[in-house]
């Protein structure tokens, strides 16, 4: 059984032009794949071992919405709430010890990847010029994850709630009136781990409120300290829909 499921709300450079729209809404769909996804727990007496080996590497279905606000010509605000979480069965390759509890290979063994990332942006037009706008500010994000293995009536699961501060930085290129380059990124990086998510999309204006788009997305990041080892490289292609007003 495949689940999947991925909301996400992110600041568009085009909200700081001054008479663009105040709201716009996008909803966007498509297909997953992941090329990492290793976990330890805990690094120093855990088996480290490729959920990829386990249920392979998708595609998966994700659908992700926006909410996006503009506060005048230079200044925006972006709310993501953005839940994922998967969910397979496969098996494992190798006896893995994970989080206290040994899994035997070449046994059914169910699989659930869970990374809810709720997020506030603020971000501030510090250049315009010839089609391009740049933007640069900050993210607040809380984390809410979940790594869990099952194997019968032996489950371990490790669940982890944080906050994470990060740098927000977007950019616009307006080719034509109905054709516009959209780039978004959050991004940190300490000695303990890292977190990107970027996004590049090519959007078209069907009319006042409507536009389409199409692009692709990665998410890569992870953590190594002392009680987890995680590290995963998402990729999203996907179509948008955009109504503004």
């Amino acid at each position: 059984m495949k689940q999947c499921l991925y909301f996400s709300l992110f600041f568009l450079p085009s909200l700081a032009i001054a008479d663009a729209p105040r709201w716009s809404f996008i909803t966007e769909a498509g297909a997953l794949y992941q090329s990492v996804s290793d976990v330890q727990i805990p690094p120093k007496t855990g088996t480290r071992f490729s959920l990829i080996d386990a249920v392979g590497n998708g595609p998966l279905p994700y659908a992700r919405m926006e909410a996006l606000y503009r506060i005048n010509g230079k200044h925006g605000l972006r709310l993501l709430i953005a839940p994922l979480a998967i969910e397979e069965q496969g098996q494992l390759n190798q006896t893995v010890i994970y989080h206290g509890n040994t899994f035997a290979a070449n046994t059914d063994t169910t699989y659930r990847y869970q990374f809810n990332s709720y997020r506030l942006s603020y971000a501030y037009q510090f250049y315009a010029n010839n089609g391009w706008q740049w933007h640069g500010g900050f993210t607040g994000k809380i984390r809410h994850a979940e790594i869990a293995l099952t194997q019968g009536t032996s489950k371990s699961s490790f669940p982890d709630l944080g906050f994470v501060p990060l740098l927000h930085v977007a950019a616009s290129k307006q080719f034509t009136a109905t054709w516009q380059l959209l780039m978004d990124m959050d991004y940190s990086w300490s000695p303990y781990g890292r977190a990107l998510d970027l996004g590049l999309f090519i959007h078209h204006q069907l009319n006042k409120h409507w536009s389409l788009g199409g692009g692709y997305r990665t998410v890569e990041g992870g953590a190594d300290v002392d009680v987890v080892y995680n590290f995963a490289w998402l990729h999203y292609a996907g179509m948008r829909v955009m109504m503004s007003y």
